[in-house]
């Protein structure tokens, strides 16, 4: 990708506010209330701006949901500009391009991914009439970045000598 496009994927992005309650007034409190309304909503939203691609020394964050940044214009009443447009066709394209998995999953099946090493989407899906109605689970593991750094063998060594230095002080 040129590098004035890639600019696009690097600069921070406005995304939609995701909120519990689906819009429902009636069941919100005062305070969820002003939080929901247009002026108070557009300016939450331009502070809720991270950039698709971000490195930082050897590491590297990417977060990209196109109808998010889409929706996030929408409601602050902006056009999607041009070349971040065109960044985004050429990331979904790329992206399109490159996926791996077609596979349509068995009930009891599960895919276990890592967000921050695997950009992944699902497609939506419908029930079949007469079947039962499908339930999707979303779990979350959470990983200590320590142990995500070390290579294997040195944090069973570490985690060895841990366990034997216990043992002697016992």
């Amino acid at each position: 990708m040129p590098k004035f496009l890639m600019n696009e994927l690097h600069r921070p992005v406005s995304r939609d506010i995701l909120e519990n309650g689906k819009g429902n007034k009636k069941v919100l409190g005062m305070e969820s209330q002003l939080s929901r309304a247009a002026s108070i909503m557009t300016l939450r939203i331009s502070y809720n701006s991270y950039p698709i691609f971000e490195t930082r020394g050897d590491r590297m964050r990417f977060r990209y949901m196109r109808f998010w940044i889409e929706s996030a214009h929408k409601k602050m009443h902006w056009k999607v500009p041009t070349l971040l447009r065109i960044a985004m066709d050429v990331l979904d394209d790329t992206l399109d391009e490159g996926c791996c998995f077609h596979e349509k999953l068995k009930r009891g099946e599960i895919i276990i991914c890592n967000n921050a090493c695997v950009a992944h989407a699902r497609d939506s899906f419908e029930d079949l009439e007469g079947d039962k109605p499908r339930h999707l689970v979303r779990a979350w593991m959470q990983v200590q970045k320590v142990d995500l750094l070390k290579p294997s063998n040195q944090q069973h060594t570490e985690t060895t000598e841990v366990v034997e230095s216990r043992k002697t002080t016992k």
